[in-house]
């Protein structure tokens, strides 16, 4: 009776194992196709797997899926394709990629508010700046950037940035440098009643501004990235902004001329399915940044900040999805400059405050999203435009429903801004399109507490 035993548990575990076996594919070859400029290992280096892995069957279709995003998260295609050809217990993948185009010379107009709703209510074309921008993506097809810009108007600016991903060949480390030279003509020197105050001089700049960085990138995970940034600023003011004191003190000390360095920390774990426009994922980041190190002309600056983000995104059925993001900002500094502080209103804010800022020495912020999926990313094809990198036209349309809730804590500028030290509350709805090349379009009704609400136009994601 235990012989027999023994023997048909032998049977069952030999089974189950030959079975198991039988799922299981070793990858022998990957075949990369449509790639013009772009180099094989820019695109292999995004795979979740690779020459020699053993796949099973139940994961394989997950494996194909998560490498076709993150090789669209590159934003260096308009679409990705991977299909698997089995021999045997082999397999071997062939990747379909179609290439974005790369080179964009383009005017550049800018308005200096902080969003388009806030220009929009005086349409002010004073405070447009315009010039050039020369974008080249996928230089040499290493997923290299080059920006050059130059603008003049309300500000003026002349920049030039260089970014490589990878300059060793682990695909470990990378590399991004930038320097600049910027002026205004007018300058944020506070707020009150919950708007920016400032100070214009129509002949002489009132804030000019030389500045350098250089970041180094460490990826040694595939959805993990650190950033190590040194930057290096020196600015002068006006005698006139200099006499208003408290905004600029600790920046310039009793002269007009600073300069300082600063270092920034940033880790960020990113592994939503498509970045530019997130359905389903998690995203945590954190940065730490010093202003000021006693090494040059800052004295008295000694400025320590930390910001924290999460974003959580989870479908629901097939034509819906929840979305949360949480952010916040610490200042350790007991009482920073106005030019060094930050608070909502800025990139963060409530919807339906989109007006008003919030100046704040610390802040907290809660998004919360339920969209539909009312148009399905679908494909068009357009015949008539000449270039092939945009005759195919993807376009979805999401409805959104939303509540925000967040809170700026400010000792030493609310005066005058009751906005700060309470809690605020805003919520509506919207239509979001988004389209090729990132474009993303979000309209939005929103109400907040104060009863008060409105209708704004966004071009970036909401969470």
């Amino acid at each position: 009776m235990r012989f027999w035993l023994l023997n048909t548990l032998f049977v069952v575990l030999l089974s189950v194992s030959v079975r198991a076996q039988q799922n299981q594919y070793r990858v022998t070859g990957i075949e990369v196709n449509g790639n013009d400029v772009t180099k094989n290992e820019i695109i292999t280096r995004e795979l979740t797997f690779k020459v020699g892995d053993t796949l099973s069957l139940e994961r394989m279709s997950y494996n194909i899926e998560r490498s076709e995003n993150n090789i669209f998260n590159t934003t260096l295609f308009n679409y990705v394709t991977i299909i698997p050809e089995f021999e045997d217990n082999t397999v071997a993948f062939s990747i379909f990629v179609f290439e974005r185009w790369y080179v964009w010379p383009f005017p550049l107009i800018e308005n200096a508010d902080r969003n388009f709703n806030v220009w929009w209510q005086n349409k002010d074309f004073d405070r447009l700046s315009y010039g050039m921008r020369l974008v080249w993506n996928n230089f040499r097809g290493r997923n290299e950037t080059l920006v050059l810009t130059g603008k003049a108007g309300f500000q003026e600016r002349l920049s030039l940035a260089y970014g490589i991903p990878y300059l060793d060949r682990e695909k470990k480390f990378g590399l991004k440098l930038e320097v600049g030279y910027s002026m205004n003509k007018e300058v944020n020197y506070g707020s009150s009643e919950n708007k920016r105050l400032f100070y214009k001089e129509i002949e002489t700049p009132q804030r000019r501004n030389s500045y350098a960085n250089m970041r180094f990138t460490w990826r040694d995970k595939l959805y993990t990235r650190q950033h190590f940034t040194l930057f290096y600023d020196r600015i002068s003011v006006t005698d006139t902004l200099q006499e208003l004191g408290q905004p600029f003190e600790l920046l310039t000390g009793n002269s007009s001329k600073s300069e300082f360095f600063s270092f920034s920390y940033d880790i960020k774990f990113d592994k939503r399915d498509y970045i530019n426009y997130p359905l389903d994922g998690l995203m945590l980041h954190a940065n730490i940044m010093k202003k000021g190190f006693g090494i040059v002309n800052d004295e008295g600056l000694d400025v320590l900040t930390a910001r924290m983000e999460a974003h959580h995104h989870q479908p629901i059925g097939e034509r819906f999805t929840l979305s949360n993001g949480i952010y916040s900002y610490l200042n350790f500094l007991e009482n920073p400059p106005y030019m060094l502080q930050s608070g909502l209103g800025y990139n963060d804010f409530v919807r339906g405050y989109e007006l008003y800022v919030i100046d704040a020495q610390d802040y907290f912020l809660s998004r919360n999203n339920i969209k539909f999926h009312l148009l399905k990313p679908k494909l068009k094809r357009i015949d008539f435009i000449p270039l092939e990198q945009f005759k195919t036209i993807p376009l979805a349309i999401y409805t959104n429903a939303y509540i925000d809730v967040g809170y700026g804590s400010e000792l030493r500028y609310q005066t005058n801004n009751n906005l700060a030290n309470k809690w605020l509350v805003g919520y509506g709805a919207g239509l979001d399109f988004v389209t090729y090349y990132d474009l993303i379009v979000r309209t939005e009704y929103s109400f907040n507490i104060e009863g008060q609400s409105g209708f704004f136009l966004h071009f970036v994601k909401p969470i």
